[in-house]
């Protein structure tokens, strides 16, 4: 097969013909027949080719357009649901008559499509959920789909064992590192399957909830690497690790007293010391409420520090508050730290993001301004006011749709996203 990234490369839209690739060695440019030597270009022609080459700082890279008009299939199953892309909505809750467009306005403007990706490639998973709970759309699908489209399998929600769930009570969904999917429901009621659609745990609520009274509601529910954490309304956290008999049984023999263990047979409180049979969850209850309450603080948002992250291999969650500060928990003992960096930021962080090797947390606050900062929020690395950019509006602190790091390269740059309103930015740092 053709190396995409040779000069003279041929793809769907016929050859491409380009400028010497800067990462060759310039030995081997000499001796290779198939680069179009950019001394035989006129100067017009030379100004072509060397525009399809592009630096991220000093790094070099090119798109090249190997496939063209590659659709995702469509789905044999669709007769009941007026499928979009990947949005799908009740055909019978449709007036046949209506135009496409007006069907296709009703879907975005009544519901919610979340969308998440396996790590480092792979799967895709998909719902359809609606914006208000409704008889109309009260079943729904996960999807998981390879990432060429292919669909792998369909998940029925709600499951049977909790029919009396609506799919507008989903909150998050999002894989592990270990490709296991894990739904979170707005009373911490956390699903997980793996990628045949089949439950690997029972469904179990990752907060104690009250036998009598108004269920405890979960703001924000982030799905890392190793599991999953939840924050609630009342300000109270809970973390859940997701193990298999790949991890150290003297792990889970660690762990805080209060922790729980989750089995596919049962959801009772385990002895977490017992040993591992395949894959279950131990969920530890964070005392953030109580802290909270002692100093004062209001949480936002927050994100997961994965154990193989941290000197003391159990994870942390850093938890922001409304004064600006960051708190810090630590899930071995349940310790809490403030790390007080009011003086840092400029406004209240309303997202947090790793980087894959936990050096760096990318921060997004409220004024609309992205910070990255090193874990232990001594260093500095970049500082970028989307609000008062050149391609938004000045007024504008819209809060982003998407922040991701993009991985690491060999260079140890690493590369993060920011999705705010219809445009994306790329930032780099080393």
């Amino acid at each position: 097969m053709s190396n995409p990234f040779d000069d003279s490369f041929q793809g769907d839209n016929g050859p491409t013909v380009g400028p010497p690739n800067p990462f060759d060695a310039d030995d081997a440019l000499a001796s290779s027949s198939d680069v179009v030597s950019t001394n035989d270009l006129d100067e017009d022609e030379y100004a072509a080719v060397e525009s399809t080459w592009k630096y991220l700082k000093d790094l070099p890279y090119r798109q090249i357009p190997i496939y063209s008009n590659v659709l995702w299939e469509l789905d044999p199953e669709d007769e009941d649901w007026f499928a979009y892309g990947l949005e799908r909505y009740p055909s019978s809750a449709l007036n046949p008559s209506w135009p496409r467009s007006e069907r296709m306005t009703l879907l975005r403007k009544t519901t919610t499509t979340k969308v998440s990706g396996c790590p480092y490639g792979g799967p895709l998973a998909s719902i359809t959920t609606p914006v208000m709970s409704t008889p109309t759309f009260a079943k729904t699908q996960i999807t998981i789909w390879t990432n060429a489209g292919k669909v792998l399998t369909r998940i029925p929600f709600p499951p049977q064992s909790h029919a009396n769930y609506s799919p507008s009570l989903i909150t998050t969904i999002g894989f592990t590192s270990r490709a296991q999917l894990v739904v979170v429901l707005q009373d911490s009621l956390c699903l997980t399957y793996n990628l045949r659609g089949e439950p690997i745990l029972a469904p179990f609520f990752i907060l104690q909830q009250p036998s009598q009274g108004k269920a405890i509601s979960v703001t924000q529910a982030v799905v890392f690497a190793g599991g999953v954490a939840v924050l609630a309304q009342n300000q109270s956290c809970a973390l859940v690790e997701l193990l298999d008999e790949h991890d150290n049984l003297s792990y889970s023999a660690s762990a805080p007293l209060s922790a729980r263990k989750v089995t596919f047979d049962t959801n009772q409180h385990t002895d977490v010391t017992s040993s591992a049979d395949g894959i279950f969850a131990l969920v530890t209850p964070l005392e953030t409420a109580e802290f909270s309450r002692a100093h004062g603080l209001s949480y936002l948002t927050l994100a997961v520090l994965p154990r193989h992250c941290t000197s003391h291999g159990h994870p942390e969650v850093f938890i922001s508050t409304i004064c600006h500060s960051v708190v810090v928990v630590e899930a071995r003992d349940g310790s809490m730290t403030d790390l007080d960096c009011r003086a840092r930021m400029v406004a209240p962080l309303t997202h947090m993001a790793f980087a894959p090797n936990g050096r760096f947390l990318a921060c997004f606050t409220t004024s609309g301004v992205l910070t990255v900062v090193s874990t232990d929020f001594d260093v500095m690395v970049l500082d970028f006011d989307a609000s008062h950019s050149r391609e938004t509006s000045s007024s504008s602190s819209q809060p982003p749709l998407d922040m991701q790091w993009c991985g690491e390269d060999r260079y140890g740059t690493f590369v993060l996203s920011l999705i705010v309103g219809i445009r994306i930015y790329i930032f780099y740092t080393d």
